[in-house]
């Protein structure tokens, strides 16, 4: 699978393995948490596309509060790609970072 997402944020622009040996260095579930409300979900044979605010908290970052879109491409019934689209990109790399 590959996961396109902010510049900074953990994870950004890596593929398989990659991707999820690089999993261990994003914020530790104690120092980050973060949820998301769905708002619409819409769907065709290779595309799921969610529409979401997320909210989080980080120890040392403050608090995050922006509406993405996150893009995920379907092959064979399995997710093979996901792209994030944070509303504020800026924000979004501060609370990463």
């Amino acid at each position: 699978m590959e996961r396109t997402g902010p510049r900074n944020e953990p994870g950004a622009s890596k593929r398989g393995a990659e991707l999820f040996a690089g999993m261990a260095d994003w914020p530790s579930p104690s120092a980050a948490r973060s949820r998301g409300e769905i708002h619409d979900v819409l769907a065709s044979d290779d595309h799921v596309v969610v529409l979401q605010t997320k909210r989080g908290e980080r120890d040392g970052h403050g608090s995050l509060e922006d509406r993405e879109a996150i893009v995920l491409f379907v092959r064979d019934g399995t997710v093979v790609e996901v792209w994030e689209h944070p509303g504020d990109v800026y924000a979004m790399d501060a609370f990463l970072s």
